[in-house]
């Protein structure tokens, strides 16, 4: 419910709520992810940033998806950033990427020629 909340984009909150009960159930840092995207998307910048530093903390004690990091730079707007660690995430083969060509979360960066070149690597079907 969480990522159907962050795909609308109407109700951070919401998505927030949601994400949390997922996260209660399971500590994924995918859904740690998506927190703090939701976060940063809300303006809770701060916040988003304090989930960078958790995820990277993760990362030295287990696998994180690169793909991770790109989500919450993504919801700070820091395109470069996200698609700087995108094709980290492509690089170490995410499933994760799979989501690039439908999820709506990605539109601010379908114009960008990095994301672009990115894209076409990828050789999603038409």
């Amino acid at each position: 419910m969480g990522r159907i909340e962050l795909q609308l984009g109407h109700n951070y909150a919401k998505a927030l709520e949601e994400l949390r009960v997922a996260q209660s159930m399971e500590t994924w840092p995918i859904i740690t992810a998506h927190i703090g995207y939701a976060y940063a998307r809300s303006g809770q910048k701060d916040k988003g940033m304090e989930i960078l530093k958790e995820l990277n903390q993760l990362g030295a004690q287990r696998f994180v998806s690169a793909y991770c990091q790109a989500l919450v730079y993504l919801g700070l707007r820091d395109d470069d950033k996200a698609i700087d660690w995108l094709e980290k995430a492509y690089n170490e083969g995410s499933i994760w990427l799979c989501w690039l060509k439908v999820d709506p979360v990605y539109d601010p960066l379908r114009s960008n020629p990095r994301f672009q070149a990115l894209y076409k690597k990828m050789n999603f079907p038409p």
